[in-house]
């Protein structure tokens, strides 16, 4: 409130040599809901993801009126053509079929194994019964297919030199006997538009007959690599580290995402992954001393 915002801002919360472009989010919530059906066979319940920035890891579905057989000769045949673990066993009065996948950020979420669209490929197989819950799975399935993590089904399949691609995460499913809600993590390049992005996305929901229930959404932040303190920041990285210079674009946010100018400065090397956000997060001693040089360095010189 007192103090202004300094002219020249950067964060160590990213990597090396340079961040100065991150992409923008898009995270619609949606679903719908329908009068509960006895009708077997059906789906009873689906429980995926809980978050939308992390590929789900996995996924569970209830399922009755159908063999146990049935259901796992089906999950050992896809479980073949995708990475993930698919299960099915015995749960009350039906069967529970698991997923079992691999997390990841949603940033790059190429990187996971969505346990939640893997389930879905399954679902999509089964013979259920007429109505609501068999038409909005296949839908679901058709708009957030197993491996499609570019929005391609979506019709937002988008890149640009300067960001890349955009990509898109299924982070969120829920499903009991009478709706669902559900979301995604989309990171937008800097050639997303309200246009391009924003009505591309609504239409196909609502051809869906999905109900738009929030859209949140953070515009990419992009910092030229011509200003002052990006060609001060480089030239300090190569001096100090030997290496070529260059700017990044990162999918996720830092904490200049909405400062105008800012950009990510480390601490990350190239070639090393210091695991972030998991358990086991870390930072070499050596690269963390070399990297308090660097920002101690950069600091003399914005302060001249």
């Amino acid at each position: 409130k007192t103090n202004q915002m300094p002219p020249n801002v950067f964060t160590p919360d990213a990597n090396y040599p340079l961040v100065n472009l991150e992409k923008g989010r898009f995270v619609p919530t949606f679903g719908a809901s329908w009068t509960e059906s006895q009708t077997q066979p059906r789906v009873v319940s689906i429980k995926g993801g809980t978050t939308a920035n992390v590929v789900p890891n996995y996924a569970e579905a209830v399922v009755e009126g159908l063999p146990l057989a049935y259901l796992q000769s089906l999950c050992v045949v896809l479980s073949s053509k995708m990475c993930v673990r698919l299960s099915a066993s015995y749960y009350h009065d039906g069967v529970k079929i698991k997923a079992n996948g691999k997390s990841a950020h949603a940033m790059c979420p190429e990187e996971g194994c969505n346990a939640q669209s893997a389930l879905l490929e399954v679902l999509a197989e089964l013979p259920l019964a007429e109505g609501p819950v068999r038409k909005y799975i296949k839908t679901l399935r058709k708009l957030f297919s197993f491996g499609d993590t570019a929005g391609k089904a979506l019709g937002i399949d988008m890149a640009d030199d300067i960001s890349g691609p955009l990509t898109l995460n299924f982070g969120v499913l829920s499903l009991n006997e009478t709706g669902f809600t559900a979301n995604f993590d989309a990171r937008t390049p800097k050639c997303a538009t309200e246009e391009n992005l924003d009505a591309v996305v609504i239409a196909a929901l609502t051809a869906a007959d999905f109900e738009i229930r929030d859209i949140t959404k953070t515009p990419c932040h992009h910092t030229p690599a011509d200003t002052p303190l990006v060609q001060t920041l480089l030239r300090i990285y190569e001096t100090y580290t030997g290496n070529k210079g260059e700017c990044l674009a990162l999918g996720g946010q830092t904490y200049v995402h909405d400062i105008d100018g800012g950009v990510a400065f480390g601490p990350e090397m190239p070639g090393t992954d210091n695991r972030l956000h998991g358990a086991d997060e870390y930072i070499d001693i050596e690269e963390l001393i070399l990297g308090a040089k660097m920002y101690t360095q950069a600091i003399i010189e914005m302060c001249r």
